[in-house]
This record gives C-alpha cells, sequence and structure tokens, in this order.
C-alpha cells in the first residue's frame, strides 16, 4: 500500500539491483560465500550430499533400539529422539538463583522511562510536521505505549484496552512520531549510551550483534535489512499498568536494576 509502513511492498527494505551489484562482493565475503548464484547453488548440492552421506552413516550404525540416537524403527520410519537436557552443575545453578535474586522485576514501562531520564531518548520522536516543541509528559506515555505494542506485536487495540488510552490518540501518535527516521535516531542515543558503560565493555567491543544467540557482524545485518536494522525488539509477554507507570515521569530519576542491552546497535533483547 503506497506512503503505508505497515504493508510497505517488501521489496522497499532491500536494496536496489543497482545499489546491490556494488556491495555483492564485500557481502559475500562477509558470509563466505560464492558471488555467482551457479557455483553457489553447486555448493550447497555438495554440503546437502555430504549431509545425506553422514546421514546415511549414522542410520546404518544405529540399532533400531537405541532409544537416544537418531534411527529407522522396525517399521523402517525415520526415529528423531529429542535432544538431552544440559546437565548445569550445582554450583551453577546455585550461582544463577542468587543473581537472580539481586535483581528485582522492573515493567518494561518502567525500563524505558528510566532510559528516557537518563538518555532523553523520546526526545527523538519529534513530529513529522516538523514542531519543535517539547513534549508532555501524555505524549510521552502515548509514545511509549505505541513503541511497547509494537514491539510486543500486542497491537494498538489490544494496547488500548490495557492502557486506558484510546486507540485513535495511539494511532495519531504511531502515525506523526513513531517513524523509520525518529527509531534510527533514538536506538542511536541508545547504542552511545551503553557503548559509555564500563559492564559493557565486558562484553565486548560492540562491533557483534546477537539476536536470539546469534552472533552476526553488525555490517552484515546492515545488508539484510538496511531500511529496519535500527528497529528496537523487546521479547516476552507483559502486563504492565501503563498508566501508572508513566504518571511517574515527573518524579524524577528512580534507581532500577542495572540493565545491559546486547553488543551493537542492532536490536536489544530485554527479557521483563
Amino acid at each position: 500500500m503506497p506512503g503505508s509502513r505497515r504493508y510497505a511492498d517488501p521489496g522497499t527494505y532491500l536494496y536496489t539491483p543497482e545499489q546491490w551489484e556494488s556491495k555483492r562482493a564485500e557481502f559475500c565475503q562477509l558470509v563466505r560465500k560464492p558471488a555467482q548464484a551457479a557455483e553457489a547453488i553447486e555448493q550447497v548440492k555438495e554440503e546437502l550430499h555430504q549431509a545425506l552421506k553422514d546421514l546415511g552413516e549414522t542410520l546404518a550404525n544405529a540399532s533400531p533400539n537405541d532409544v537416544g540416537a537418531v534411527r529407522l524403527d522396525e517399521a523402517g520410519r525415520l526415529v528423531i529422539p529429542p535432544l538431552s537436557a544440559e546437565d548445569i552443575p550445582a554450583e551453577a545453578r546455585k550461582l544463577r538463583e542468587e543473581l537472580s535474586g539481586m535483581l528485582p522485576f522492573v515493567p518494561i514501562a518502567s525500563l524505558l522511562i528510566e532510559l528516557d531520564a537518563r538518555t532523553g531518548l523520546l526526545d527523538c520522536f519529534t513530529h513529522a510536521g516538523g514542531r519543535k516543541s517539547k513534549l508532555s509528559v501524555e505524549q510521552k506515555r502515548n509514545i511509549l505505549a505505541v513503541l511497547i505494542a509494537g514491539a510486543t506485536n500486542l497491537g494498538l487495540t489490544r494496547m488500548s484496552e490495557a492502557c486506558g488510552v484510546s486507540y485513535d490518540t495511539l494511532a495519531w501518535s504511531q502515525e506523526w512520531y513513531v517513524r523509520e527516521e525518529t527509531l534510527r535516531k533514538a536506538n542511536t542515543v541508545l547504542v552511545n549510551h551503553r557503548y559509555k558503560l564500563e559492564l559493557a565493555k565486558k562484553f565486548g567491543g560492540g562491533t557483534m550483534s546477537s539476536s536470539d544467540g546469534q552472533r552476526s557482524p553488525d555490517e552484515l545485518l546492515s545488508f539484510i535489512a538496511p531500511g529496519h536494522r535500527e528497529n528496537i525488539n523487546f521479547l516476552g509477554f507483559i502486563e504492565v499498568d501503563i498508566e501508572a507507570e508513566l504518571a511517574k515521569l515527573d518524579d524524577g530519576w528512580r534507581p532500577l536494576r542495572p540493565t545491559l542491552v546486547n553488543e551493537s546497535g542492532t536490536t536489544f533483547l530485554i527479557n521483563p
């Protein structure tokens, strides 16, 4: 749909053929893949054949009664057993419980309010019409509600029901304040702040980004989705009283638990 952020053409998220041609060699070097499609297909075929060969050897050496192995049962059906649970040492389990007990539960709305107090995060969400006026407490509340609704896939309708702000108000705030441009600026503010934290430096130099546990070079992620790599994502189901949380905006800085986001600035994983 022309002009829509939600229903935009997926092709607009990618490089144009002209842009891709100039970046192809660098990207292929990063992912260690051939630049030519024919070569890449042959490489995948070889990998597939090798994988099938390994599987054949595994099945040939497995007994039908070996419940812990990938095997063929007596009826010739492929059986793939579940992975065994990781054996966590008692000392590590105890330490994990102690650390968890030191970190009190913090609603995601409180965390965002804290980040705004420290970084001025919400000042990045300017009006699309060019207005320079300072955001009111109500406007900040609405913008945070929109961010949480989008980041958790809650949607504006359910967010409206949860926080008591009308759907029309949230939709208007999203349309005029939450744009790719403002998200990019806000994400930059967060990344720069994180980079200055002493604890963050213990986790690396900021050249890698981790989402769902996979470490990927930031340069690589910029190739995959150049128009949307700055989006902030929050994972987890939440129930928050947004009205009550955002009513505390005028109370000044309130100490919460130390917060560390993952390396680089592509994706923030905050598990409430």
